[in-house]
């Protein structure tokens, strides 16, 4: 059964193609020497675009492509709010092969998280109670 994307003009490639393209993305993504985080943006985006399943493509591909391989190589996962209008202008300038707004997506994904985990790590300060009056 064919799918759509919703909000996008790019068209699926045919359901007895998907299988071939997703083990020539990873066949390839295993040889890939960029940067960890520009490797796992550019292979999510493709991904995205074969979207080889009816319902939770976005979120497979992040969880278990770009987090998983970011947790692979020592990152933290990317924190991201897909409804987010630039996440889905990163993914339709990938399908026309321009890679870098994904990336800044994924890195402001991982930004995020950062500042999570500062947040939540970040030793309790003591109450201030306010000074007694000098006499």
């Amino acid at each position: 059964m064919s799918v759509a994307i919703s909000g996008s003009t790019l068209v699926p490639p045919d359901p007895v193609t998907v299988p071939s393209a997703v083990d020539d993305l990873m066949a390839g993504w295993s040889q890939d020497t960029e940067h960890p985080i520009v490797s796992g943006a550019r292979v999510h985006a493709q991904l995205m675009a074969i979207h080889p399943f009816t319902d939770g493509n976005g979120r497979t591909g992040r969880l278990l492509l770009l987090n998983l391989w970011l947790l692979r190589h020592h990152y933290v996962p990317m924190i991201s709010e897909p409804e987010e209008a630039t996440y889905y202008t990163a993914l339709q300038a990938a399908d026309a092969g321009n890679f870098q707004p994904i990336v800044h997506a994924a890195i402001q994904g991982i930004s995020h998280t950062l500042g999570i985990y500062e947040a939540v790590l970040r030793p309790p300060q003591p109450p201030t109670s306010p000074r007694p009056p000098r006499v």
